[in-house]
């Protein structure tokens, strides 16, 4: 279950990054 957990945290964590980062980058 740990492992479930951990693996959501990190898809959540790079999509927000990803978008945050696209974000950023465009203006």
């Amino acid at each position: 279950m740990i492992i479930l957990i951990f693996f959501l945290c990190h898809w959540f964590l790079s999509l927000f990054s990803q978008t945050f980062f696209l974000h950023r980058y465009s203006s």
